[in-house]
């Protein structure tokens, strides 16, 4: 497997907490990398829900990486931030477990100090 072009985690002010605990500190939305920090965002929740997801259903999560065909290695490096979810991954996710698509809803990037898409 190739390296990512980042890791989303590195974004992430509290990056052990990264697809774990809901509530953690990122780096600002701005500059050149704002459209990566709000990808690594939005990563961490579908990442948190997952989690949350596989255990409401008591799938453990070498099961589920069977389940969406993927290694547990790739599945934790994905939950952890160390690679770059796809939205295949996301498809999967809400196939398998439900509930997990709208996650990211709570999370709105600012432009210019407005919520982007309103205004």
């Amino acid at each position: 497997m190739s390296e990512p072009r980042y890791r989303p985690r590195d974004y992430c002010l509290d990056w052990h907490g990264f697809g774990k605990a809901l509530h953690v500190r990122w780096r600002p939305l701005t500059g050149a990398e704002a459209s990566r920090i709000a990808a690594a965002r939005m990563q961490h929740l579908w990442a948190v829900r997952i989690r949350e997801r596989a255990r409401a259903e008591r799938i453990p999560l070498k099961m589920y990486a069977e389940r969406v065909g993927t290694s547990y290695d790739r599945l934790l490096k994905l939950l952890r931030g160390d690679l770059i979810m796809r939205l295949e991954d996301v498809g999967m996710a809400e196939l398998v477990l439900g509930d997990v698509v709208d996650a990211v809803s709570p999370f709105r990037p600012m432009r210019d100090g407005v919520p982007a898409g309103r205004g």
